[in-house]
Order: C-alpha cells, then sequence, then structure tokens
C-alpha cells in the first residue's frame, strides 16, 4: 500500500482506504479493549460478508499481502492488511494495519487465524505495510516496511523481517523479528519478493523514488530501487532499476505459456520477466531481464536491465488496486490476488497467470480450484439457442453463482449482453482484432449507488492527502483526479493501461512529442498516445499507443505529455466513474467462440473475458434480489452455444478442518 511520507498523513489516510460501511474510529480498540495478540476482532465497522471471497469477519482489509506455499507443513498461506493495531505510547502510536493471515491445504477452503504480525518494535511501532514472502533455504521469511517515527526513521520507512516462532506449528500462528532487524532503514514501503541471481545473491525491488545520483539512475532519477544481500539478512541498496515506480510492485521470471499458444512462436523471441506495480489500477509489463553485477553500488554492483516489450496493460480495470503474487510449486502456477476495493474490501478470486504470445500479454484465469465450489447439478443451462434484437433468454443463476457462457463468434459486428443486478456487462464484437468489453450499471439502480459509494470514498481518500499536504508528490493514484477535459495534446500528463501490444518505440533525445501524436494518427486503432521521457541516453523517450481512452482521468506527470485523437469533455476520475468499467479484448484470429464467465457473490461480480485475457472486478447491489442473468445480442443470427449456471459453496472453514485436509505436496 502506497501513501504519503509525512506521518500524520501516513496514517490517516491509509486508515480510510478500507471504503468502510462502518466505523472503526480507533483502530487500536477491539472486543475486549485494546487490540493485542488475543484481541484481533475489531469494533464499528460490520463488514460486508461473502461466500466464495476473502474478507475479514469484523474489520476492513486492503492489500494481499505475502502469500507462499509451506513445502514443510503443506500449508497455503495468505496475509492481508487488517486495519487495526496495538497500543503504542512511546513506540507510535500503533495506527495500522498489521497482517491478518489466512490459511488452508487445498487452495479453496480457507480458515482465519489470528493477527500473524503486530506493531511492536520501534522500527514499526506505527504501522506494518504491504511485503512479501520469500522461501529462503526452504523456509518461509517475509519482508515488510516497517513504519515508524522519530530520529531513528529518515523516512519513516524500514524493511523489517519476520519468520516462524515455532517452526513445527504446521500453521505459523506466530511470528518473530530477528534482532537484525531492521534490514535496511530509510526506505519507502512494499518489497517485494525476492529472488536469486545466478551469482547466488539475493534481489528485490521497492517503492520509493531514485535519486539522479543512484547508481542506474538517469540524470532525472529513475524507477524502482533495488536492494541485494548475501546472506538474507546483510541488505544494501544496489542502485536504480528503470522499472516502473508504483504501489506493491512485484517481478518475476514469464509464468506458463497459456493453453493453445504454446506453438504459435519459437522460445528464443518470448519475454523472460514480468513487472507490476500499481498506479490506479494495477499496471503489467512484460520484458526481457538481465541482472546485475553483485554486490553494493559502492562496490561495483550494478541494478540490472530491463528492455520492456510493449506497454503496460491495466490487471483489472474493475474496482481494483494492489495485488500480490506467489509461485506454487505444486502446481507449477504462478497465482495473483488483487484487492477488490469494495466496502471494507475483499480479495478476488486467486487467478492463475500465464503469458500468451499471441497477444504479448499475461492472462488471468480463475484458478480450476474454483470448480469444486460447483453444486452438483447446474442451476440452469441453455444449448444452441439464438439471441438477438427482441429474443433474449434467461439464464437462472443466484447471489453466489458460477456462470460460464460461449456464443458462436459472429460474421458480423454485434454486441452481446448480459443483465444482471442492475446493470449490463457486454461485448462489443467488430471485425477488429481488438473489442472493447466492460460493465455499464442502469442509472438510479442500486449497482450504481454501490459504484459511486466505492468510487466517493476513493475521492475522499485522494481529497484529504492533497488536503494534508497541498504539495503532495504525484505517484501512481495520489494525483487527485478531478474531471479533466481530454484534448489532443496534454503536456505534463500521462495516461495509464490499453497500451497497444507493440513495444513502445524509442526516440533520441529532444525529440518532440508531436512525433507520438502523428505517430498515433498514422496507425490503424490507435485512439491516444503518451510520450515519457525514459531510457538512455538521458532525455530520450518513448512513445506508447492506446486503442482507447481510460475511463479514469489522466495522472499529472512531468516527465510525460500525451493526447487522445477524438477530444472529450470530461474523463470520469476513477475506474467505475459514472457506473462503468471498460476494457480491450484481443481477439485472434483461430478463435471460433466468444467465451464469458462470470462469478456472481452477495456484493461482487469477476467476469473473465476470452479465458481471461480481460479480467474485471466490479461492485453490485448486496441489496438484490433477481440474480438471473438476461443475455442477449444487438443483431439478429447471435448464437449461444453454450451456458450453463452453477451454484457456489462457501470457502471458510476451522483450523481444525485444514488441519484434516490432506496436503497436496
Amino acid at each position: 500500500m502506497h501513501c504519503p511520507r509525512t506521518m500524520q498523513l501516513l496514517w490517516r489516510t491509509c486508515l480510510v482506504v478500507g471504503l468502510t460501511r462502518g466505523v472503526n474510529s480507533d483502530p487500536t480498540q477491539c472486543e475486549k479493549g485494546p487490540c493485542g495478540p488475543g484481541n484481533d476482532r475489531c469494533v464499528g465497522v460490520n463488514p460486508q460478508q461473502y461466500v466464495f471471497h476473502l474478507s475479514d469477519e469484523t474489520c476492513a482489509i486492503n492489500d494481499p499481502n505475502g502469500p507462499f506455499y509451506d513445502p514443510v507443513h503443506g500449508m497455503y498461506h495468505n496475509f492481508y492488511q487488517d486495519h487495526l493495531a496495538e497500543p503504542q505510547a512511546t513506540l507510535g502510536p500503533g495506527k495500522g494495519p498489521d497482517w491478518g493471515h489466512w490459511v488452508s491445504r487445498d487452495f479453496v477452503h480457507w480458515a482465519r487465524l489470528p493477527v500473524a504480525i503486530w506493531n511492536d518494535k520501534w522500527y514499526d511501532a506505527v504501522a506494518i505495510f504491504s511485503g512479501s514472502t520469500t522461501i529462503v533455504d526452504g523456509k518461509p521469511v517475509i519482508v515488510y516496511p516497517g513504519l515508524c517515527s522519530g530520529v531513528d526513521c529518515p523516512t519513516h520507512f524500514t524493511y523489517d523481517v519476520a519468520i516462524p516462532a515455532d517452526p513445527s506449528d504446521p500453521f505459523y500462528t506466530n511470528w518473530t523479528k530477528p534482532s537484525y532487524n531492521p534490514i535496511v532503514n530509510g526506505t519507502g514501503d512494499d518489497p517485494s519478493t525476492a529472488w536469486q541471481t545466478p551469482s547466488g545473491e539475493w534481489r528485490l525491488i521497492g517503492n520509493q523514488g531514485c535519486s539522479a545520483g543512484d547508481e542506474g539512475a538517469t540524470t532525472s532519477g529513475g524507477g524502482a530501487p533495488i536492494y541485494g544481500s548475501l546472506d538474507f539478512k546483510t541488505w544494501y541498496k544496489v542502485g536504480c532499476t528503470t522499472l516502473l515506480l508504483g504501489d506493491c510492485p512485484t517481478f518475476f521470471p514469464l509464468p506458463s505459456l497459456t493453453p493453445g499458444s504454446e506453438s504459435s512462436v519459437g522460445h528464443d523471441n518470448l519475454p523472460n520477466w514480468v513487472h507490476k506495480a500499481g498506479s490506479g489500477n494495477d499496471q503489467v509489463q512484460v520484458g526481457v531481464w538481465a541482472d546485475g553485477k553483485p554486490g553494493s553500488a559502492a562496490n561495483g554492483g550494478t541494478p540490472g536491465t530491463w528492455s520492456p516489450q510493449g506497454g503496460s496493460t491495466p490487471l483489472d480495470n474493475g474496482k481494483t488496486h494492489a495485488s500480490k503474487d506467489f509461485w506454487d510449486p505444486t502446481t507449477k502456477r504462478r497465482i495473483m490476488w488483487v484487492w477488490g476495493t469494495l466496502p471494507n474490501g475483499i480479495q478476488t478470486i486467486p487467478r492463475d497467470m500465464t503469458y500468451d504470445p499471441r497477444t504479448g500479454k499475461i492472462n488471468y484465469a480463475p484458478v480450476d480450484e474454483m470448480k469444486t465450489l460447483r453444486s452438483a447439478e447446474p442451476l440452469d443451462t441453455l444449448s444452441e439457442v439464438p439471441v438477438g434484437p427482441g429474443a433474449s433468454v434467461v439464464l437462472k443463476a443466484s447471489s453466489a453463482s458460477d456462470i460460464n457462457i460461449t456464443f458462436a463468434r459472429p460474421t458480423q459486428p454485434t454486441t452481446f449482453t448480459l443483465d444482471f443486478a442492475g446493470g449490463s456487462l457486454y461485448f462489443d464484437y467488430t471485425l477488429n482484432d481488438t473489442v472493447a468489453v466492460g460493465f455499464s450499471a442502469q442509472p438510479g439502480s442500486a449497482t450504481e449507488e454501490a459504484i459511486q459509494a466505492a468510487e466517493d470514498a476513493r475521492k475522499s481518500k485522494l481529497a484529504l492527502k492533497a488536503a494534508l499536504q497541498p504539495t503532495l508528490v504525484v505517484d501512481g493514484d495520489l494525483a487527485v483526479e478531478e474531471p479533466h477535459n481530454l484534448t489532443t495534446y496534454m503536456p505534463g500528463f500521462d495516461m495509464g493501461g490499453n497500451d497497444f501490444p507493440l513495444p513502445c518505440k524509442h526516440y533520441p533525445v529532444d525529440t518532440s512529442p508531436t512525433t507520438c501524436e502523428a505517430l498515433c494518427k498514422a496507425t490503424k486503432g490507435c485512439g491516444a498516445w503518451v510520450y515519457v521521457i525514459r531510457g538512455l541516453p538521458a532525455g530520450a523517450g518513448d512513445c506508447c499507443l492506446k486503442h482507447a481512452v481510460e475511463q479514469r482521468c489522466p495522472s499529472p506527470n512531468p516527465k510525460c505529455t500525451s493526447g487522445v485523437l477524438v477530444p472529450t469533455t470530461q474523463c470520469g476520475g476513477g475506474g467505475g466513474g459514472g457506473g462503468k468499467f471498460s476494457d480491450v479484448v484481443t481477439m485472434l484470429p483461430t478463435d471460433t467462440h466468444i467465451n464469458i464467465r462470470l462469478f456472481l457473490d452477495t456484493a461482487v461480480a469477476e467476469a473473465y473475458f476470452m479465458g481471461g485475457r480481460v479480467a474485471m472486478t466490479i461492485p453490485v447491489a448486496a441489496s438484490t434480489t433477481d440474480w438471473n442473468v438476461m443475455i442477449g445480442a444487438a443483431t439478429a443470427g447471435a448464437l449461444i452455444n453454450q451456458a450453463t449456471s452453477w451454484g457456489m459453496s462457501g470457502i471458510y472453514v476451522t483450523p481444525e478442518e485444514v488441519l484434516a485436509t490432506p496436503r497436496r505436496g
């Protein structure tokens, strides 16, 4: 989680980010008095409860933190930002969040455990922010950012480690903090999972601006900082990468190829790493990474080189922000959890990440384990049913459903719609290689109100930041996104997401941004562009073309100039503005069907288009009484090949039930 660096601003703004239904006015007070070990149930919050999405029983939550698989006890662990704190009258005071904890053996049924990491040391007395877990010599080591105060905390952040207090405990219920903490002082937040280079050195990236004097930085500074260690105890700053800076960064080797794409490209042409960082909705980019020389900058160490292939694309253009991944060694999968920024927060369905060389993008498919929650018999099924104007059909569903719909690929443009819960999911099919998808709430519906309530809370958070510190440095979603006219030429503004799968084009020093504008005009399918000063030599830049304009407003960024080909009067001020979400799906010549998978759960919908080429998280009204889905098409001749809905059972179990479940590996 990312917030500005002043102490007052940090705790006050981060505390309200849960988008609460109720209000926990004092995060240090729990059901039995002051919060602490043995007393970690919040009061006054009353969070929404879900059937198959992870959320807390009593507290607001946000970012997923440090997931991992423990090979010793065969246990999956998932942590999260839990909005409570232990009072620290002399050290802090404690403001939260700390780390909540879930465990599972089958990766589908989860038990909540007590808070795993409390803010109880001088270097983390204010809060425990978002971190990661690395398996070191077969054992988990958490690296987290401690938020602290006083003269010993020059930037108010430290990097610290936590390890299981009792290695024989299969749940790793309690975590201890070694005496060699903090491992780095004067940091930013959000350290990534570490990786080991061929030289044996451990490395990780963080979320803190680099200065022009850092190793690897250009004259104007650089991207994410990189740290190194030979023993995972003594750490040093190596320098500055060119990886984009942003919340909860993650950096990992290219995952498996998307099923069906394996023979489409030679393996010599593939990228080898994936980078993700938060800026509004998290942005993902693939590229080629080469580790630098080991050691600190003072001892000849170098950060490494990053050559991106294509621009960044949104991980989820719905109501989401920070996310966290891990490698599952039992199934050989890279899995991502995403924070759904709904009232009091949820974690999305875990997503199986694969790389599709045909689109040049990461796919996000629901993990196969979700199918085990389906009812024994479908709620409803349709087969070979035509749809068109005046000929929509109803598929029965419930407030906890898994719905899979496949259409025959049309021979003419049409718009497929799935109407449910006061809104409409759409697939705007054209004969082009990219098509628009998204969701629109019905004006005046309870679902539009639910989306707007979440957006209002987000804007209030940003406005509070600006009010507390008028000189706020722009960084990702910290920019206050007021309504803004989108014009053909906007110096000082960046527009994230919707990038072409083609690489951004690099230009020499002193290139005019109008060159990028001209390239967009000359390129089929281009609707917007961004020219950003980055790369080498210093002063050079990249031109990134975009299919369309995102709904959220562009963010101020002095290194960027952007524009749209068709001016619009206002942008929406964040994903979901006006009750709408949108993205772009790449269609392949070999696609014979159009597939949409839709999960409904109490107050949230998750949509997966074309097997996860696009994923979208959507708030819906918990007051909905009719969960059936009306399936339609804008033109005659459209055909539903197959549509099936299943009820879904719950995921919550007791720790004893988890322990009784057979381990996977």
